[in-house]
Parts: structure tokens; C-alpha cells; sequence
């Protein structure tokens, strides 16, 4: 396995929009989880120095307070800097990573993750001209881990999901492909199971699921979670897909895979997704899963409402009469 793990190389493709208070933490995670920072105290000195500034408001002063629970169970800390005002113009917010010492303080406690040593991989930032200054963080993160490693590959403006994968897709060098969120809601923690998975059985995608023993979703009241389950259960009973996660978006593929499937998808949003796992699933590619514990962005609001659900049910209608 090692050997095999030794010639493959991981494009992690995360499209960005206003993440600037999370690329920063997402990329970290990925280099600590798959075992590559060799001066990892040097680096984590370096990353704690990149800040983060906001404007001076009374908001920015309970960030702390308001972010502190989620952020524990995701085993990391914001620290405000307030005490710096009287300084600074703005309020600068400092970015300090830990890993809670009791096991209590995380919902992923029950999830032991493999180690997989010296995984060969690159991060594919597509920003769509995030106007909050995600793509300045990008640089200054590419100072500390090298444009080999971390390459930014900007758009002008929203242009869409899947057409965000295609672009990122253009710039890959591996032979795998990674997609995920940038907003903390996919814990790089679980790359490792993703890889060994693959390994393992040799299956073209490897797909995270909430559904699943082991999996879970962690910050969504409940109607969120009523919405997300019947709606997997809906799709379940008219698609018959074989996989128990169909609108999850943290995924593993082999590139030549991705490039088919993605360019038989039309939908948009939400939709997408499960265009992708469900043509995937026809065209009789293999397809394993790895439970995962989904964790409500940590910065921002979802995005989802009404309109989105609208256009789900029409995407579900579009793909029973089309596959």
C-alpha cells in the first residue's frame, strides 16, 4: 500500500467565495492531517503571524463568544485580539491552532483517523474574486507552504460550483482529485480514511456520508437536519444510487473519472452534486464510502433556502427522466 500511496499525487481542488477567515485554517489541517510539514512548529509559528483584519465593531469584539463553541468541537481556537485598539486602527484577529487535550471538547472523538506518511499532494485554491481578500491570505499561505504546494488559480467573479471543480480540474497534476469545502464544514482529518479507502478497494470515487454509523451532523437545528435527510431520502427512493449521501461534496476521485462524469452535468448549486454521484453511479463506476461528521460553517450563514429547495426538487425530477 505504501508503495502505491508513494506514486499517486492528490489534487485538493476547494473553491473559495469570502473565506478569508477560513482558508487559512482549512490549509493548515490539510498539511497537518496528511503528515507533510516537516518543520511543523516553524510553520504553525508562521501561520499564527498571518492576521486577519476586520473592521473595528462591536461584532468583531464577540467573535470569540460567538464562534467558541463550534470552534472547540472543531478543535480549534480564534483568539481577538481587542486588547490591541488602542494601537491599531482595525481590529486585527489572530489565528491560533491547538487540539484540545480532552477528548470531551470534540464531536469527532469517536473517529480514530489512519496515518498515512508523506502523502504526495497540492491544494488548488479557485477564487471567484472574493472581494473580502481570501486570495491576499492565499499568498501570504503560499510564502509559508510554496506555490508548488498551494496553487491559487483565481476567476473574476461567481461563476458557479461546477464550473469552479472545472476550472480547478485544468490546473490538477494529480491523479486523484479532492473536492471540499473551504468553510470547515469537511474536516481534513478524514483525508487519510479517504486515501486508504481508495487503497484499499480501488474504487473510482470515494464519497463522505452523513448517513452511515459513524457519520453525523453536528450544529444544524432541526429542521436543517429534517431538510437534508428527506431529501436524501426522496432521492434515495426515485434514484436508487447505491450511496447513502447524495448532496454531501467532499470526495475523492480518480482524475479521469472526475473529467467524465463532470462533463456530462448540467445542473447547478445543490443540485450538482448529486448529478455527479448519481451519473457516476449509471455509468457503473465503483463507488465506496467513508462516514464523516459534518460541522456547520464556522464563519457565515448557509446558504441554503426556499429557492434552493426548489431548484432541488426540479434537478430531482430532471435526472429520474434523464438516467
Amino acid at each position: 500500500m505504501e508503495a502505491k500511496e508513494e506514486k499517486n499525487k492528490y489534487s485538493i481542488i476547494v473553491p473559495t467565495y469570502n473565506e478569508r477567515l477560513n482558508i487559512a485554517l482549512i490549509v493548515y489541517l490539510i498539511f497537518k492531517h496528511l503528515h507533510i510539514v516537516a518543520n511543523s512548529a516553524s510553520a504553525t509559528a508562521q501561520l499564527a503571524s498571518i492576521t486577519l483584519h476586520t473592521q473595528c465593531t462591536p461584532r468583531s469584539a464577540c467573535l470569540f463568544r460567538k464562534w467558541k463553541h463550534k470552534l472547540l468541537c472543531l478543535g480549534i481556537l480564534v483568539f481577538p485580539t481587542s486588547f490591541l485598539r488602542s494601537t491599531f486602527p482595525v481590529s486585527p484577529v489572530v489565528f491560533c491552532f491547538f487540539y484540545a487535550k480532552r477528548s470531551s471538547d470534540l464531536p469527532f472523538r469517536a473517529h480514530v483517523p489512519c496515518v498515512l506518511r508523506n502523502v504526495n499532494f497540492e491544494i488548488i485554491v479557485v477564487d471567484d474574486g472574493s472581494p473580502d481578500g481570501t486570495q491576499e491570505i492565499v499568498k501570504q499561505l503560499q510564502k509559508v507552504y510554496g506555490e508548488d504546494r498551494i496553487l491559487l488559480r483565481p476567476r473574476p467573479k461567481k461563476l458557479g460550483l461546477g464550473t469552479a471543480y472545472m476550472h480547478g480540474l485544468k490546473h490538477a497534476n494529480g491523479n486523484f482529485v479532492v473536492i471540499m469545502d473551504a468553510d470547515l464544514s469537511h474536516h481534513p482529518k478524514y483525508l487519510p480514511s479517504f486515501i486508504k479507502k481508495q487503497l484499499e478497494t480501488g474504487a473510482s470515487i470515494v464519497t463522505g456520508t452523513r448517513y452511515v454509523k459513524g457519520g453525523g451532523v453536528h450544529g444544524w437545528n432541526l429542521m436543517r437536519k429534517l431538510t437534508s435527510r428527506g431529501a436524501n431520502v426522496l432521492a434515495q427512493t426515485l434514484l436508487w444510487p447505491g450511496v447513502s449521501d447524495l448532496t454531501g461534496s467532499f470526495r475523492l476521485y480518480k482524475k479521469s473519472v472526475l473529467e467524465d462524469v463532470i462533463s456530462s452535468c448540467v445542473s447547478k448549486g445543490y443540485v450538482f452534486q448529486m448529478e455527479m454521484i448519481v451519473r457516476a453511479s449509471r455509468q457503473g463506476y465503483h463507488i465506496e464510502e467513508v462516514p464523516i461528521t459534518f460541522v456547520d460553517r464556522v464563519y457565515g450563514s448557509s446558504k441554503l433556502g426556499g429557492s434552493e429547495i426548489v431548484e432541488y426538487l426540479k434537478g430531482l425530477l430532471y435526472l429520474l427522466v434523464t438516467t
